[in-house]
């Protein structure tokens, strides 16, 4: 991973202190009181590049340009019977200035079947209405697994974040970590399998297979069959875990796993569930 400076790991530590470590607004992820909202947002496209972080752009207004009313007056217009709604209830702004923009929550925009926000981007290049666009950041799976597990601050004399920074990252990383202990403890009955030997038989596989240190669970649940239950097997993991052994890691591409193998990761309460095991 391209190396991460100071004020990114502060614009990262701002964010996991918001609400669900997703904010809407700039003034949140600012690394420093004087930042600019430009910088701010060159921050966030390095970190979203880095697939740290998830921005998405949500469409908040849109209103009726002159070429839409004359689209409406229309009698032979070829658009869709959804397009013609749009520009419908659109036909309530009168301007770009007036107060009463319509938002696309608005019930006969919402009830349409169908990707609502391609028809809408598909009408603002048609010229047939504008929108405004707001802003939703948010820290990604990656991001998440980053300041678990990878993220170690660099030695120096003077601290480079402040007390509510480092705050958000105890707070942060004991969420994390509650999130592995495991909550249910299950008698097993018969054949059993020591914490050893859990991690004996994930070299093995590691070595056997080739997956270089990335093992997907999939394959530990299907050499170990019946010998344990699916809970048991995960506090195993979880035990490692703690005890620094292993790590465990979300997945990022999907595509070449069938459903019952992704199935087979362990879920967890918030994001993705871990799919890979990294021997430590």
């Amino acid at each position: 991973m391209e190396k991460l400076d100071a004020i990114d790991i502060k614009l990262l530590l701002n964010l996991i202190g918001c609400e669900n470590y997703s904010t809407d607004k700039w003034n949140d992820l600012k690394p420093k009181s004087d930042a600019t909202k430009v910088n701010v947002n060159d921050i966030c496209k390095k970190l979203s590049n880095l697939n740290l972080l998830d921005i998405k752009e949500p469409i908040t207004k849109l209103w009726l340009t002159a070429t839409g009313k004359e689209e409406l007056k229309n009698k032979e217009s070829q658009l869709s019977k959804d397009s013609i709604i749009v520009l419908k209830e659109c036909s309530k702004s009168k301007s770009k200035s007036d107060p009463k923009k319509i938002t696309p929550n608005r019930k006969a925009i919402k009830e349409l079947v169908g990707d609502i926000i391609s028809l809408m981007k598909d009408l603002v290049q048609q010229g047939f209405i504008e929108v405004e666009t707001g802003i939703s950041i948010s820290i990604s799976e990656h991001g998440k697994q980053f300041l678990l597990y990878e993220f170690l601050p660099t030695d120096g004399k003077t601290p480079i974040i402040s007390l509510k920074m480092f705050k958000n990252y105890i707070q942060f990383i004991r969420k994390g970590q509650l999130l592995l202990q495991p909550t249910v403890t299950e008698q097993v009955v018969g054949p059993t399998l020591s914490d050893e030997e859990a991690l004996n038989l994930i070299k093995e596989l590691d070595a056997e297979l080739g997956t270089e240190n990335y093992l997907p669970i999939f394959h530990l649940r299907e050499k170990i069959g019946n010998r344990l239950q699916r809970d048991a097997l995960d506090n195993i993991l979880y035990k490692l875990v703690n005890e620094d052994k292993i790590k465990l890691s979300t997945l990022q591409e999907v595509s070449q796993y069938t459903k019952e193998q992704k199935n087979a990761g362990i879920p967890q309460p918030i994001g993705g569930p871990f799919f890979y095991i990294i021997v430590k």
